[in-house]
């Protein structure tokens, strides 16, 4: 009988039994990917239909939940919702600064090399891709006057620990030298403006 039925629509019988052996497996993924769904949505209305890379984030700093870019757009499209996909540096667009975060006056006016290592620090977050869709980041600190990297912290995470970790090496540094005025230098991201950063 099975041999009749898969010689009508033209199917293998080997293909017809792979196809009935993994339908728990396609019903297990089924109910998953029902299940990140829910949370998926609830981001992108919460966020006023943002896109993909917006998404990514939000679930990383908001639910400390990892998911990669190609899954993200699979079960979106799955459940025919439309999200704005940038094929531009992921997380351009960061989440909008709090009523806390502030942006701080520029007194370094860009004279980075002042003359005097330890003094100007420069720093940011670069993004690393990596496997399929998936990223890590490294903030690091460099000296305005010799160049030097100074302090690094590598994550897979774009949560604030990324920067606290790194200034806090960058503290293990220059803890024992010289009180001196020292100036760090930044793009002002939302890392940099979050009020604990501030602080440290």
């Amino acid at each position: 009988m099975v041999n009749h039925l898969c010689d009508l629509p033209g199917v293998s019988k080997s293909g017809y039994y792979y196809w009935l052996n993994s339908s728990d497996k396609r019903a297990e993924r089924d109910r998953n990917d029902w299940e990140d769904f829910q949370l998926l949505y609830r981001i992108f209305l919460d966020k006023k239909k943002c896109g993909i890379d917006e998404i990514k984030m939000a679930l990383e700093t908001e639910y400390d939940v990892v998911m990669n870019h190609k899954k993200i757009r699979r079960i979106l499209r799955k459940n025919n919702i439309i999200s704005s996909i940038r094929a531009a540096k992921p997380y351009r667009k960061m989440m909008k600064a709090t009523q806390e975060n502030a942006t701080k006056k520029n007194l370094v006016n860009r004279q980075f090399d002042q003359g005097i290592p330890y003094k100007v620090f420069l720093t940011d977050i670069t993004y690393l891709p990596y496997g399929s869709g998936q990223w890590a980041y490294l903030s690091a600190v460099k000296d305005g006057a010799t160049g030097e990297i100074v302090a690094h912290h590598f994550s897979t995470s774009l949560k604030m620990n990324l920067v606290y970790e790194t200034l806090d090496k960058l503290n293990n540094v220059i803890k024992d030298m010289p009180v001196m005025e020292r100036y760090i230098h930044s793009d002002q991201g939302v890392h940099y403006t979050y009020p604990v950063s501030r602080k440290k």
